[in-house]
């Protein structure tokens, strides 16, 4: 499918053709003109966009999901998130039908968190982040499709559980450092003050560099550092709630 040359912040896109076309994504290869003039391909996938959802409990703890993610050939612990109905439609929360029966929890209230690219090298999705609190308890049901544990983790641990590559879904990861700064109140820890100091040092500094890093099982700031994820056997059942540190 040809379309109009068009500028794209730099970049002069010569014409696009969809190479694939299914339930959720779609695929397209751009001609573009580069600034010096070469041309080359940009594969680009068109995702509608998603919503996600950071359920804050009044104790500090915060409810996550976990569920198997057939594309990374294992079980992730996530925040709750469901696609757009329409790319480009506004980033609404989604239904509350929609995550309480992921999770089981209602809430009284919404806030915008923030909004992110989630991988701008080649893919359009475009996510939303929401805080919900005023949160009361029910008992999810999950899809059909969906094998979901649901569990509670400590907002306060969450450096140590990305440490400790506990959680590795970059949605989740900014979902929970934003719900961080964002508590009711305003409450900031010294966990908070301290990494805010740190990044403005290295904003300050220029480029981070790996000498001095601790290696796997050595502390560093406050946390031992293990390069793998939680021990074998110790995910949760499905349906059971397991709360962290």
């Amino acid at each position: 499918m040809a379309e109009a040359a068009r500028d794209a912040g730099g970049e002069r896109v010569l014409g696009s053709e969809r190479v694939f076309a299914g339930k959720l994504l779609t695929v397209r290869v751009d001609r573009v003109a580069l600034p010096g003039g070469r041309e080359t391909a940009r594969e680009i996938v068109e995702h509608p966009g998603a919503v996600g959802i950071v359920p804050l409990l009044p104790d500090g703890r915060v409810v996550l999901v976990r569920q198997y993610r057939h594309a990374v050939g294992r079980a992730l612990l996530e925040i709750p998130a469901g696609t757009r109905d329409q790319p480009g439609s506004p980033p609404r929360p989604p239904p509350r039908a929609s995550w309480r029966r992921r999770t089981g929890y209602r809430a009284a209230s919404l806030t915008r968190l923030a909004a992110f690219y989630t991988a701008p090298g080649f893919c359009t999705e475009e996510l939303t982040l929401f805080l919900a609190t005023g949160l009361t308890a029910g008992a999810p049901a999950a899809m059909d499709d969906e094998a979901i544990a649901v569990e509670t983790v400590a907002l306060d641990a969450v450096p140590v559980l990305l440490a400790r590559g506990e959680i590795a879904d970059a949605k989740t990861i900014v979902g929970l450092l934003a719900a961080r700064g964002r508590r009711p109140g305003g409450r900031r820890t010294a966990v908070d003050q301290g990494q805010a100091a740190v990044f403005g040092r290295r904003a300050a500094a220029g480029p981070p560099s790996l000498a001095g890093v601790a290696a796997p099982g050595e502390r560093q700031g406050g946390c031992t550092l293990y390069p793998g994820g939680p021990p074998a056997g110790s995910a949760p059942r499905p349906g059971r709630s397991r709360p962290y540190p």
